[in-house]
């Protein structure tokens, strides 16, 4: 059973709000609602039904980014400003994932390590997902596998502009 973080529990008396409506923020929806939050989506260039196209900043507390949006994204800006606190969505997924995490970044290279690594775990009988920017979103993956068990291994693409803003994300080894 996935549970909020101690310190998240004060945020969620007002609905969170997920920026981007991509791959990444409607799996960080889903994992919002799987945990019983009530959840905004916004996205400026969409015609879905369910989601927002005028971010409303002062209505949430927190904000879960997805990658597409820089730090310095008027949006984002604003949550802050309104007292917001804003996780992008590998960090907000990290706070629920039992298992190891390894973290891949760099400048070259990445999504093929990534692959690559996470077919070699699996050869050698290991339960090890591709997460981050190549294969599922983490929060997906968190999901689909109820936090990951304790031997569950996500191998995590990240990109700079992700670790910019990282402050919950840790992980068991770095390459």
């Amino acid at each position: 059973m996935l549970s909020a973080p101690e310190f998240l529990k004060p945020l969620l008396t007002a609905p969170v709000a997920v920026l981007g409506a991509g791959v990444s923020g409607r799996a960080a929806a889903k994992l919002v609602k799987r945990l019983g939050w009530e959840v905004k989506v916004y996205d400026a260039h969409t015609s879905e039904p369910d989601v927002a196209s005028e971010f409303k900043a002062g209505a949430h507390r927190l904000i879960i980014v997805s990658p597409g949006f820089s730090p310095s994204h008027p949006w984002i800006l604003a949550a802050r400003s309104a007292g917001a606190v804003t996780l992008n969505e590998i960090d907000f997924a990290a706070l629920f994932w039992r298992g190891e995490v390894v973290a891949i970044t760099g400048t070259n290279g990445k999504s093929t390590l990534t692959e690559f690594l996470t077919f070699a775990l699996k050869q050698a009988g290991k339960d090890a997902f591709a997460v981050g920017n190549i294969g599922q979103a983490f929060c997906e993956t968190v999901v689909d596998r109820e936090g990951g068990a304790p031997d569950s291994i996500a191998i995590c693409e990240v990109s700079s502009f992700q670790a910019e803003t990282l402050r919950h994300f840790r992980c068991d080894a770095a390459i």
